[in-house]
């Protein structure tokens, strides 16, 4: 994976996260890895940004990026 990440790229993989395990549940809670990139999603909207730094961002969250990534 590249040293940034963008959040189209988040975006990405957040959909691919959520068609395959749709929100559930009471209050329609996300899965797990959905939830850790919607705050990292979140955070960028926030402050304005387009990409980050990977190397800033908290490893369980890369992680969940990692496994919903494109090939």
């Amino acid at each position: 994976m590249a040293a940034t990440i963008t959040r189209e790229q988040i975006t990405a993989a957040l959909e691919r996260c959520c068609n395959a395990n749709p929100a559930s549940g009471p209050g329609h809670k996300l899965h797990p890895d959905a939830s850790r990139m919607a705050d990292l999603f979140g955070v960028m909207l926030r402050h304005g940004r387009h990409a980050v730094e990977l190397a800033a961002v908290e490893p369980d969250i890369q992680e969940a990026i990692n496994r919903w990534a494109a090939d």
